[in-house]
């Protein structure tokens, strides 16, 4: 991801990404207005299980920072924000088999 964003103008580094602690209620987050020392993409410290799992969240929000720089999302537009998670949730892994049942999301027959 981070070549593809290079590629279209928009390089990314590990001053865009902030780690801190979080409530809970997520794991990471994508602010398309933060400032560099703020980090646009926010990973919560407090909010992985293992590595892979830090991969895939990052790899979504990278999703998000691709989305926002080359088709110029629009935020408060709710179809460009649907098609964006839509794109990141496919794209990241975040939708694999694996990650569903771990998340107890199987089928009962």
């Amino acid at each position: 991801m981070l070549k593809e964003l290079r590629k279209i103008g928009c390089g990314f580094n590990q001053i865009h990404f902030k780690c801190a602690p979080c409530d809970g209620t997520r794991s990471s987050g994508f602010n398309p207005d933060a400032t560099l020392g703020n980090g646009p993409i926010l990973l919560c410290q407090n909010g992985y299980s293992s590595k892979k799992q830090l991969e895939d969240t990052m790899a979504h929000e990278l999703i998000h920072a691709y989305d926002h720089c080359r088709y110029k999302v629009d935020w408060d537009n709710l179809y460009h924000y649907a098609c964006t998670v839509v794109r990141a949730t496919s794209l990241s892994g975040n939708c694999g088999m694996i990650n569903e049942f771990k998340r107890g999301h199987f089928f009962n027959r």
